[in-house]
């Protein structure tokens, strides 16, 4: 399950690159959806703050 931590700054890159549209806008951070995400880790890899992890 993948998780965005606190030390999101909102930049987007996640969402951007989410082939599932699974990651949302909440406030100044993103969210992900776990019914709409596929586990691909994307996500992950397109953040360059590493605030994006695999629980």
């Amino acid at each position: 399950m993948y998780k965005i931590s606190q030390d999101c700054t909102g930049c987007g890159k996640c969402r951007e690159e989410c082939p599932s549209d699974a990651i949302q806008p909440q406030g100044d951070v993103y969210v992900i959806d776990q019914e709409a995400c596929t586990k691909c880790g994307i996500c992950e890899d397109a953040c360059s703050i590493d605030a994006i992890f695999d629980e």
